[in-house]
């Protein structure tokens, strides 16, 4: 199911780019809102296993993550595309510069939660994809919180 996903967002951005139409596409990781129980993504699933002390395990757990963003910056980068003088085209990752080990997300959010989860740490030979946001943040000048900051107002919102 991923592939045929990747596919056809592989296919839209290929659309997009060749007709002549004015466009931004945005990728966007883990998308948190105020509500962490409403969203259905791992990073969610996560929060709500060590929420409810069940048993973890834990890919590559030293990689560095940063596929998370909050609404809230999301909704700062619409604004800042709405008002940007000049025309932007293209297709932007949208993600924090800043990630952070998988086990140091991990053992915040079990620590916020007081939670008695068993974590069991698994290593692999998959690399952890990381994405950079710097063709956006060049055009727009705008800070994009680190993965930790991002995490921990996610939790106390």
């Amino acid at each position: 199911m991923k592939n045929i996903l990747a596919i056809t967002k592989y296919i839209g951005e290929q659309i997009l780019i060749n007709n002549k139409v004015d466009y931004i596409n945005l990728r966007l990781p883990a998308v948190l809102n105020l509500n962490l129980k409403k969203n259905h993504s791992w990073l969610n699933i996560l929060f709500n296993d060590l929420r409810n002390n069940k048993k973890i395990k834990i890919f590559n757990p030293q990689s560095q993550f940063n596929s998370v963003i909050h609404i809230k910056q999301i909704f700062e980068l619409l604004d800042k595309i709405i008002n940007h003088k000049k025309k932007m085209i293209g297709t932007f990752n949208f993600l924090p510069q800043r990630g952070e080990k998988l086990i140091n997300i991990i053992m915040y959010i079990k620590k916020f939660y007081r939670s008695k989860s068993k974590i069991k740490l698994i290593n692999t030979s998959l690399v952890t994809p990381y994405f950079s946001s710097k063709k956006i943040l060049s055009v727009l000048k705008l800070e994009i919180p680190s993965t930790l900051s991002i995490i921990k107002y996610s939790l106390t919102k």
